[in-house]
């Protein structure tokens, strides 16, 4: 499908209903756009539903450096990407 969204002088977008409906995006999702290993542009919808609170509890490993934060968050997203761009590929050759 194909979808067209303007730019404000603001730099925000209203995205159409249609994409919304088939990407089932809803009001308060949040939209990543990045590009993927082949420079590509894409996005990544992350739902942010409603629903039941879970309680707090303690972590159970030892606290880490901000350093080591940085590191397995920026690990992480690249896994994240990796793992997108292989089921772009994988979608793209069938």
């Amino acid at each position: 499908m194909g979808a067209e969204a303007k730019v404000t002088s603001k730099g925000q977008i209203t995205l159409p209903a249609k994409l919304r409906a088939e990407f089932g995006i809803e009001p308060g999702d949040i939209v990543v756009f990045f590009r993927d290993l082949d420079n590509r542009p894409t996005f990544k919808v992350r739902r942010m539903r409603r629903g039941a609170v879970l309680a707090h509890k303690p972590w159970p490993s030892p606290p880490v450096s901000q350093d080591e934060f940085d590191e397995g968050i920026a690990r992480a997203v690249a896994e994240d990407f990796e793992r997108a761009d292989a089921a772009a590929r994988k979608g793209s050759s069938e």
